[in-house]
């Protein structure tokens, strides 16, 4: 599993880079007159929405020891937050989804929730109807050759 998901956010992985990758895949798919659909997603506030029910399944699943599980939920068992607004905080109020702020295994099972999530989201589009879902853990996706060989883009 790689250590993001995503670009934008780093060292080697910024939007600019993407912005080109994406612009040399609408070129070559457009040269070979192949479709081609791209998603974006921003995971923005990503923590904050995990369904803990469906991550400790799918931890389970991966095979995940039952009394780490346990120790895991009881770190997000009666979680509470508070929210400050013109200096004044607001009563604390019970929060029943995401992953806990400042945990250093949050990045760590958000990345198998999200991991987990595209595994699914491949396996329902592998029919034979020739779509193909194409993603890597370690940002590799594209073979950058290739990508290099005579281009339009400006």
């Amino acid at each position: 599993m790689g250590d993001s998901l995503g670009c934008g956010m780093g060292e080697n992985r910024g939007t600019i880079d993407m912005i080109f990758v994406a612009r040399q895949l609408q070129e070559k798919s457009r040269e070979q007159h192949r479709d081609l659909f791209m998603s974006f997603i921003d995971l923005t506030k990503a923590f904050d929405t995990v369904n803990r029910e469906l991550l400790w399944g799918l931890l389970e699943k991966f095979g995940v020891p039952p009394k780490f599980l346990t120790v895991l939920g009881s770190f997000h068992d009666d979680m509470q937050a508070s929210v400050v607004a013109g200096g004044q905080r607001s009563e604390k109020f019970g929060v029943a989804v995401g992953v806990k702020q400042g945990c250093v295994l949050a990045p760590v099972i958000f990345n198998i929730f999200l991991v987990a999530v595209t595994l699914l989201v491949r396996e329902n589009i592998a029919r034979d109807d020739g779509v193909e879902l194409h993603f890597r853990l370690d940002g590799n996706l594209f073979n950058l050759r290739r990508l290099q060989a005579r281009t339009k883009v400006t």
